[in-house]
């Protein structure tokens, strides 16, 4: 009995522990076997109630771990600003996780380099200030993990050689480096800082990568999105100069629209067209088609005037344009730029250049030249835009080049026709001592009145009348276009002078008259048309400088009104049409 009972009550208190209760304890009544076996008892169960406690602190550690990670990927998804984004997640890491130290870093546009974008307290501040950056690839735990594409845990820095050991944070024991990546491409890094030696294990260390994951995500779909914005900001300003370069009706308007929409802030421009080119493309002779200057511009910008004639030696740009591409020079005191081009450009006051070539069908046809008055960098993406605004350009130019060579054409054939046909006539009737008359065709009463004339008009040839009593014959001689007549020339002479020579020298003459007024019709027809298109483009261009509704119907209306002279116009948007005539609801006059 004295052995039984406490082996008994040690049995309660083992059916105790098993139901939960790890408070509970064994008595040490004695000191033989019995008191070993309860003592070991009692250690054993305060061994599980630390080991319990400590797996609940670690439960409840990763718990906080992954609502953390949860959190920045709930930013990650929701923030668009992505300098927000990385306050909100190096905060977020420093104060849920008690870490010494956070910060992200950025890979810059060389690949060189980097740079710190985002950093908890007074440290990083400083470091923000300072533009802090490291070397891809060089000695440091940022610089390791930029390079080789995975994560370092140093659990002792004094240990670690390749640590950067920053004087800003000299309590910081342990560090960890995740890399930023998407796909097979690293954007940057994000760098933890412990003052606990071994404070980043396996769990942590992918709780870490988790929210790094995110964080490279985040920071390419901002980047994305940016480029995206650009790209369509860069679209609609190229759609908007393309229409305007469109509109222009001569050299100087094109090179006012090319360079408003594409350097509003240019000090000057020209436009250099290669006016003759010998084989191999050789460039003889270059004009000065357009020119403008900024008012506020120095004197040398209003040096240049359209009209000039340069050759090639002249002009150091030419040399520098190949079909296709830019030319840019960021600033004239360069070392490496050719003392040529230094001395053009200082002798116009330019402090940068663009220089855009002008090519069409592979041909190159001359180059806009613009000018600044102070230094500057030109992107990739400028460039390319610019360059296919010149494109544009080019095209604009060579039709009215074209057009202008229509015009001139058709008013030389035109003048040619007249005189010839003109000195025909005249010599026909003087030494035929005939009297001409034009008839047109809906000129009725005069078809009655001359039957030679309806004959004429009917059959489309040569007719004749006699006149009573004086010896006279009227003769009508159609004029045929595309086998149609158009109306008669009559004719008065005496009789015996209308011979078949006769007869064969008015069809040749009034073949002559029908290809005149042919002509003069193409001409006048072709002039309306140009005129219409102006009208059109100015419209179109005034009416595209609002998004306003009411504005765009009210601008077209006046300019319609104003371009046709018309005493009334009005604009109905809608299903029903209008019930009076006062132009009321969505109606403009």
């Amino acid at each position: 009995r004295s052995i039984g009972d406490p082996i008994l009550r040690l049995a309660r208190t083992v059916e105790r522990v098993q139901s939960g209760d790890l408070t509970a304890r064994a008595e040490i009544e004695r000191n033989d076997e019995v008191g070993v076996l309860a003592d070991t008892f009692n250690r054993m169960t305060a061994q599980l109630r630390s080991l319990i406690g400590s797996l609940e602190e670690r439960v409840a550690e990763r718990t906080a771990q992954l609502k953390t990670s949860a959190e920045v990927g709930r930013a990650a998804v929701s923030q668009l600003d992505p300098e927000r984004l990385l306050t909100d997640v190096v905060n977020l890491i420093t104060d849920r996780f008690g870490f010494y130290y956070a910060a992200v870093f950025v890979i810059d546009d060389s690949g060189k380099w980097a740079v710190l974008r985002s950093a908890t307290g007074e440290a990083g501040r400083v470091l923000l200030e300072r533009g802090h950056r490291l070397e891809v690839g060089g000695q440091s735990m940022v610089g390791y993990v930029t390079r080789q594409r995975r994560s370092r845990i140093a659990l002792d820095v004094g240990q670690d050689a390749v640590r950067f050991a920053n004087p800003l944070l000299p309590d910081t024991r342990s560090e960890i480096a995740l890399p930023l990546m998407v796909g097979e491409r690293v954007l940057g890094v994000l760098d933890v800082q412990s003052t606990q030696a071994e404070a980043f294990d396996e769990a942590s260390a992918a709780v870490l990568q988790s929210m790094a994951d995110q964080i490279a995500v985040a920071l390419n779909n901002s980047e994305q999105f940016k480029q995206t914005r650009a790209a369509l900001q860069r679209a609609h300003t190229l759609y908007t100069a393309s229409q305007a370069v469109s509109a222009a009706v001569d050299p100087d308007s094109v090179l006012r629209a090319t360079i408003t929409h594409i350097a509003p802030d240019a000090a000057h421009g020209s436009i250099l067209w290669y006016g003759s080119v010998e084989g191999d493309e050789q460039v003889v002779q270059v004009e000065l088609m357009a020119a403008w200057a900024n008012p506020d511009a120095g004197p040398g910008a209003s040096m240049i005037k359209a009209g000039m004639r340069f050759t090639p030696q002249q002009l150091p740009l030419i040399d520098q344009v190949t079909a296709g591409q830019a030319f840019s020079v960021p600033d004239r005191d360069a070392p490496y730029l050719a003392p040529g081009l230094r001395t053009y450009m200082e002798r116009l006051g330019a402090q940068a250049m663009v220089v855009l070539p002008l090519a069409a069908a592979h041909k190159m046809l001359g180059l806009i030249e613009i000018g600044f008055a102070t230094p500057r960098q030109f992107t990739d993406e400028q460039l390319q835009s610019m360059q296919a605004l010149a494109n544009q350009a080019a095209i604009a130019l060579q039709n009215l080049q074209s057009a202008a060579e229509t015009q001139r054409v058709l008013r030389e054939l035109d003048a040619v026709n007249r005189r010839l046909t003109g000195e025909a006539w005249a010599d026909f009737t003087r030494t035929r001592r005939a009297e001409v008359q034009w008839i047109g065709v809906g000129e009725q009463a005069e078809h009655d009145h001359w039957p030679e004339v309806a004959e004429a008009l009917r059959t489309g040839q040569v007719a004749t009348t006699a006149i009573a009593g004086d010896g006279q014959l009227g003769v009508a001689v159609p004029i045929v276009l595309r086998d149609t007549p158009v109306g008669v020339m009559r004719l008065v002479m005496p009789r015996r002078a209308f011979t078949d020579e006769a007869r064969a020298t008015l069809e040749a003459l009034a073949g002559h008259v029908s290809q005149a007024v042919e002509t003069a019709r193409l001409l006048e027809q072709t002039e309306r048309l140009a005129q219409r298109e102006r009208t059109i483009n100015e419209i179109n261009s005034r009416v595209r400088q609002t998004i306003d509704l009411d504005a765009i119907l009210r601008t077209a209306v006046n300019e319609l009104g104003r371009s046709l002279k018309a005493a009334r116009v009005v604009a109905h948007i809608g299903r029903e049409p209008l019930a009076d005539g006062n132009g009321r609801g969505d109606d403009h006059e």
